[in-house]
């Protein structure tokens, strides 16, 4: 069977037009690709011609019944030409719905068999367009039910982190994978935290925006040091990270760390001069007091190799990097591995 042009056919009469226009945009708001002849019909077009060819070429056939389109002879002639191709074709479904004062009992004979629509009131509106567009576009629901239980994990076992991870690093859909960050955020841990910081080698987007938020939410299960310990993990999300670090400094009311993360942040305006900056932050990092800020910065030191954009690095000695190993590998198990095991 070919592929119709239009979802939904609105047959309606024209004394119904207020109504009707608000349905075809909200139809067409939630993704719905609607034949509503104000939007269809041109000037110099066959009536007759133009209904026909926009019943055939949509799927499903949505009827306004009310008062006037009960005695409008263009509503009666559409509706006989979809149910001959329903009947004869099968290629238009019918969806009767009723608006203003009709009750169902006023439907035509041949509708009343057929689940019916209401939009007499606001919250029968509501639940018919949902109904409608669930019908229509059965995929959005589904992918909207994804989206829910993604945000709102209901347990904390090892299946419901394995699949939040699983979308957050494999989906191909940003919404999905935000969606997904989301449900790890309510989790928290460190295997929230380890699952977060393998995103935020992507340069910028908005998935790195949203690890990044979420790290500093989490930061109470070391956030900070996951965001600290990857600073050099990406040129262009270098300063968004130094601003998310101030301000969780700023949360957690550590008033040294903070005011040298916005010296960091008013000295440092563009991407461009990095590499005579870098160094000198991750020195002045290494000596703040907020311990993940300190050890973080250490381990970014020790950042192999060292991106060509941060310049030269002065490497930590080796008994203060085993420190932030030991206290990074307790503090969230499993974030050295990503960070070692990184490459520009």
């Amino acid at each position: 069977m070919r592929k119709k042009t239009f979802d939904v056919f609105v047959c309606y009469s024209h004394r119904d037009k207020k109504l009707v226009e608000i349905i075809a945009e909200t139809l067409k708001q939630r993704g719905v690709n609607v034949w509503y002849d104000e939007w269809e019909m041109r000037p110099g077009s066959v009536l007759h011609r133009s209904i026909l060819k926009g019943i055939e070429n949509a799927d499903y056939f949505l009827v306004i019944i009310s008062e006037n389109s009960i005695n409008s002879s263009w509503v009666e002639y559409e509706l006989s030409s979809a149910m001959i191709e329903e009947i004869e074709k099968q290629h238009v479904k019918v969806i009767p719905s009723i608006a203003g004062n009709i009750e169902y009992k006023q439907l035509p004979s041949d509708l009343r068999a057929k689940y019916c629509l209401d939009f007499r009131n606001l919250l029968a509106f509501l639940k018919s367009i949902d109904a409608l567009v669930d019908l229509v576009k059965p995929q959005r629901r589904v992918r909207q039910e994804l989206l829910t239980r993604l945000r709102n994990p209901e347990n904390r076992d090892e299946k419901t982190i394995q699949e939040l991870q699983n979308y957050a690093t494999h989906s191909m859909d940003q919404s999905i994978q935000i969606a997904a960050m989301s449900g790890l955020a309510k989790i928290g841990g460190a295997e929230a935290i380890v699952i977060l910081t393998e995103k935020l080698d992507l340069g910028y987007s908005r998935v790195t925006e949203k690890a990044t938020d979420t790290l500093v939410k989490l930061m109470s299960s070391g956030g900070l040091l996951a965001l600290t310990a990857t600073l050099l993990f990406s040129y262009g999300h270098y300063y968004e990270k130094i601003r998310a670090l101030t301000e969780g400094a700023r949360r957690l009311h550590s008033n040294e760390t903070y005011q040298t993360l916005t010296t960091i942040c008013n000295g440092n305006r563009t991407n461009y001069d990095l590499r005579d900056n870098v160094s000198s932050d991750l020195e002045k990092l290494t000596n703040v007091s907020l311990d993940d800020i300190r050890y973080g910065a250490i381990l970014a030191r020790y950042t192999n190799p060292i991106p060509y954009w941060a310049g030269q690095v002065t490497r930590p000695e080796k008994y203060f990097l085993d420190q932030a190993r030991i206290y990074a590998e307790e503090r969230v198990p499993g974030l050295i591995r990503i960070v070692l095991t990184f490459r520009y």
